[in-house]
């Protein structure tokens, strides 16, 4: 049991400061998904034959060592991809995909790079980047 006063405020102001601070966090978190569903989807539309584009794959990179990596990595968002940052793969793909089922590249690059965009509008300095690559070229390409 905590005595002083002082350090019983000192704790309640330090476990608030997190709770706020998560409480962002997420609030970002769900803006930057809403951002890549709707990119993704609206990158969907534009596809005339999705079976025959391009299959490929795409994710955002948070240093780990930022507030905002370690959120992401503490509430399992992302996996731990080397020692400086964290790949967001499966996030980017599994938040955005409700009713669509393709793996055309443009769609998860759309998506990606648009969560990448809010993320780093909020946090400038936080080295936030989007990547992808494509598994095959479609026939018609």
């Amino acid at each position: 049991m905590i005595e002083d006063h002082t350090e019983y405020q000192r704790l309640l102001n330090k476990v608030m400061q997190a709770a706020k601070k998560n409480i962002e966090f997420q609030r970002l978190w769900d803006e930057a998904m809403q951002a890549a569903r709707a990119a993704g989807a609206a990158e969907y539309a534009k596809i005339d034959d999705p079976d025959s584009a391009s299959d490929g794959s795409a994710w955002i990179t948070i240093p780990a060592s930022t507030p905002f990596g370690l959120w992401v990595k503490e509430n399992c968002l992302a996996e731990e991809d080397d020692f400086d940052s964290i790949r967001n793969e499966s996030c980017v793909a599994d938040a955005w995909l409700t009713g669509i089922t393709t793996e055309c590249a443009s769609v998860y690059v759309a998506a990606a790079q648009a969560a990448a965009s809010v993320l780093n509008r909020h946090l400038p300095t936080a080295g936030i980047s989007s990547d992808g690559y494509l598994d095959r070229v479609a026939a018609d390409e």
